[in-house]
């Protein structure tokens, strides 16, 4: 299967090309070695000159050169790995691991950090994204999990007071609890519509467990 390019040059990307044509253009000076190249199935962008015998002799190009790459096919190919080669491009993760990312979240709204961690140690080596993501709804379970569990003595110290005080404690904590839950409920809400457009994101108020 034929390998495909992607060239980023001051942040514009033109893609993808095969091998052929990255060594071609290398050759006719129209790649910097300081360009930035990617697989399209890879997610990190390289220096062009860390690519093995792509610039043997590192040839200098001009600025002006990025706009004459073009897809244009500089060998014949087979019928299918003609048409691999002329698919569209998506920038950024795939379709499959967006999905996973906001599927971390989604579970991070119904079973707490147990779904989340589950799904992350599955996929976290996948890639970087899901990664990324994973520990950052990790992050706010298990924080909002310790504050939890830190109301419930508080709570229950409040039987030994008198009524009058008891009532106010209770007051107090009851519309926090509420405001965390429902605060929580948004920024993962949030954190999942992100990923699935392909973003970053990281929650403003948790604990850096990740």
């Amino acid at each position: 299967m034929t390998t495909n390019w992607i060239v980023n040059r001051a942040g514009v990307e033109k893609g993808p090309f095969t091998s052929a044509q990255l060594k071609s253009f290398a050759a006719k000076g129209k790649l910097k070695p300081d360009d930035k190249v990617r697989k399209t199935s890879g997610e990190n962008f390289y220096c062009a000159s860390q690519v093995t015998g792509l610039f043997p002799d590192q040839t200098p190009a001009a600025d002006d050169d990025f706009e004459e790459l073009t897809l244009a096919p500089v060998e014949e190919a087979p019928a299918s790995e003609r048409s691999q080669e002329r698919a569209p491009f998506i920038s950024g993760p795939s379709q499959e691991v967006r999905t996973i990312a906001m599927l971390i979240y989604l579970l991070g709204i119904v079973s707490g950090f147990v779904g989340p961690l589950i799904l992350w140690l599955i996929k976290r080596d996948e890639s970087k994204f899901i990664d990324d993501h994973g520990r950052n709804v990790l992050n706010l379970t298990i924080t909002l999990f310790i504050v939890s569990l830190c109301l419930i003595p508080v709570s229950l110290a409040t039987f030994a007071l008198p009524g009058i005080v008891r009532l106010t404690i209770t007051l107090a904590i009851l519309p926090l609890s509420s405001l965390l839950s429902i605060g929580a409920l948004i920024m993962l809400v949030i954190g999942a519509m992100e990923a699935n457009k392909g973003a970053r994101y990281e929650f403003p108020y948790c604990i850096k467990f990740f």
